[in-house]
């Protein structure tokens, strides 16, 4: 299942984090979900702690003369202990999006008609051709409920007055009355969870769970 993976992409701010916090909350699809994680030319100078402390809090990334990384808290009390780290684990990772949302769409077999957007948050990713001259558009959201889609920011959906589906991280990343708006338009919300596994390995990318057509 891949809903591990796309509720930590609601969690992390930016879809932009160091290895450590993303392996963390990925330990168990590591493997499939480095794939959308692409390492930037920046490093985490903080690291998160296993509780709230205090103002100095989370711990501080210290870089020895060395070469190498510790993390030390700066609360007075010393809640947290200092953890030796490396390069890797404090590098920031972002999400690729360009690179998911082909992925998405390879999986369920929808025509593109254009490369994603990298920076986009919610884009056609494609069309689902049910039979010769019959299509559906697809759309995918990445918001989260700190910021949730709202009817306004659908209201500019080119649907060329087809049906149609949105593709979401969760129920959580829309406003609660979106569902029926999408519906009375003709429009049907799903989760990527519920359309979407990761393929096994030695694949990459998603499998899908059955077609569009069927869901």
């Amino acid at each position: 299942m891949t809903s591990t993976f796309w509720t930590t992409i609601e969690r992390i701010s930016g879809h932009a984090t160091d290895t450590r916090e993303w392996r963390g909350s990925l330990v168990d699809c590591w493997d499939a979900a480095e794939r959308y994680l692409s390492k930037i030319s920046k490093f985490a100078d903080r690291i998160d702690c296993p509780w709230p402390g205090g103002e100095n809090c989370p711990r501080r990334v210290i870089r020895h003369e060395d070469g190498s990384f510790r993390a030390v808290c700066g609360d007075p009390a010393v809640l947290c202990e200092s953890l030796d780290i490396n390069r890797d684990e404090i590098q920031i990772r972002e999400l690729d999006r360009r690179k998911l949302f082909a992925d998405v769409a390879t999986a369920l077999d929808l025509a593109v008609t254009a490369p994603p957007e990298r920076q986009a948050s919610l884009l056609h990713i494609g069309d689902n051709q049910v039979a010769a001259g019959k299509s559906f558009p697809v759309f995918a959201a990445l918001s989260s409920p700190r910021a949730p889609l709202s009817k306004a920011d659908l209201l500019e959906l080119d649907r060329r007055k087809l049906p149609f589906i949105l593709l979401v991280t969760s129920l959580r990343a829309i406003e609660h009355d979106v569902t029926s708006f999408l519906s009375a338009r003709g429009g049907r919300v799903l989760t990527y969870a519920e359309c979407l596994n990761f393929a096994a390995a030695p694949g990459k990318g998603f499998v899908p769970v059955a077609s569009l057509a069927d869901l």
